[in-house]
């Protein structure tokens, strides 16, 4: 099954792929197909054509590609690289404390107890997730549904974590956050002895001030870029502390900082 629909773009639209899960997760097998559905579309996504993707960027062994996302203004971006680890390890390296500060060091709360903790088969959380801005950009915030798929119920599938925004009865919006939008999904196969190549989809939408097309040239010129810079510095035990972009509305251009 494709995820996408046809238009006149050179690149069909990408279709019903994001809207915010209507909480509570109530009802008979409401939580299993929430789960199940995240986990479903990522593989749908991560394993369509890549005719149907626009090529962003290919280097240093890695590769961005993108999809307009229907009604929303913004870009999915499919990723991928070569990564001198194991499959296995590195996979279970992203999908820890440590692996979530590889992935998003500028969010907080990577290491405080999550709002509700559901029952699944395995590992499915509510997460909210806070990131400070520069001075004059309200800060934002993230409540997503966080699903680890470690040991797929299928042997061909291999382990997979999705994470997506929702609504939680727990965590309305605050007066000094502006609420943000984000569909993350990875996984990693087996590229040979000791190299793996990491698979990564993001989709964000910072709101408030900042134009989605910012967002867009972020995540599609530095968001994965910057990952793989990490998680190889890491596993390198090399210091790592490349450059993140950020939208100044005083200059209405893109600027920069340290992550660390």
């Amino acid at each position: 099954m494709d995820c996408f629909t046809s238009s006149n773009d050179s690149k069909p639209l990408l279709k019903d792929f994001f809207a915010e899960s209507p909480y509570p997760l109530n009802g008979t097998g409401a939580v299993e197909k929430f789960a199940e559905w995240s986990l479903s579309e990522a593989r749908d996504l991560f394993s369509s054509p890549v005719e149907n993707w626009n090529l962003e960027s290919e280097s240093g062994g890695m590769k961005v590609l993108s999809r307009p996302v229907e009604g929303k203004m913004g870009l999915l971006t499919r990723s991928e690289a070569l990564i001198e680890s194991d499959w296995e390890s590195t996979y279970n390296l992203l999908v820890s404390e440590e692996g979530f500060k590889i992935i998003d060091p500028d969010t907080k709360n990577h290491r405080e107890l999550p709002v509700e903790i559901f029952n699944w088969r395995e590992r499915m959380e509510c997460v909210h997730a806070k990131m400070k801005l520069p001075m004059f950009i309200s800060d934002r915030d993230f409540v997503v549904c966080n699903v680890f798929d470690n040991q797929p119920l299928d042997a061909k599938q291999l382990p997979m974590f999705v994470s997506k925004s929702i609504r939680h009865p727990k965590c309305p919006e605050e007066p000094n956050f502006t609420r943000g939008l984000n569909t993350l999904a990875l996984m990693t196969t087996c590229e040979g002895d000791n190299v793996c190549k990491l698979h990564m989809l993001n989709f964000v939408s910072l709101g408030g001030s900042i134009p989605i097309s910012v967002a867009n040239y972020v995540s599609a010129q530095y968001f994965f870029q910057n990952v793989v810079k990490r998680l190889r510095g890491f596993l390198q035990g090399q210091e790592n502390t490349p450059l993140l972009a950020y939208y100044s509305p005083n200059t209405n251009i893109l600027e920069f900082k340290r992550i660390f």
